[in-house]
This record gives C-alpha cells, sequence and structure tokens, in this order.
C-alpha cells in the first residue's frame, strides 16, 4: 500500500470494524460529527488519525460518568495544589 493511503478506512472497513450498520454510521457523521473525508457523493473514507481523536473527546470512565472535559472544567477549577480556588474580594 502506498504510504500516503496508510491510516485511510473506508467506509466498508469501518462498518465492519465497528459493527455497524450504514444508517448508524449515518447517524454517527450527520448527528455526532464523527469525521470522514467525501470523495464523491457516495464514496467516504476515514482517517485513524481522527477517528482516534473524536473517540478520545467522548471517552467515558468505566465507573464515572464523567467525561475528559468534565474532568477538565474540575481540575480548572483547582489551584495547583488541588484546592478549590476563592475569589478574593478587592478593597
Amino acid at each position: 500500500m502506498n504510504e500516503m493511503l496508510k491510516g485511510m478506512i473506508t467506509e466498508e472497513e469501518l462498518l465492519k470494524l465497528m459493527s455497524l450498520k450504514p444508517s448508524e454510521l449515518s447517524y454517527l457523521r450527520h448527528e455526532k460529527g464523527l469525521p470522514y473525508v467525501k470523495l464523491t457523493i457516495k464514496r467516504r473514507v476515514y482517517l485513524e488519525e481522527d477517528l482516534m481523536e473524536w473517540f478520545m473527546g467522548r471517552r467515558t470512565v468505566a465507573d464515572s460518568a464523567e467525561t475528559p472535559k468534565d474532568i477538565q472544567s474540575k481540575t480548572s477549577a483547582t489551584d495547583a495544589g488541588g484546592l478549590p480556588r476563592t475569589q478574593v474580594d478587592a478593597d
């Protein structure tokens, strides 16, 4: 395979890999923002790098419903020592 084409997945391969129906894949593209490259009206390919980034953005911890964004917003609300930030009234 040409080096430039490594990392590309055809729609047929992705359907099989993820055990999806075409309608489910369409839903993920149009409603959930699954990234793809449109080659023609009926042909699409998917880039492994884009898919992994998309999956990681939707990853949840098994014993928690928190997403990485939830965790990030909590950590940004703490100081460097992990303590909650407090607002100090200016004199």
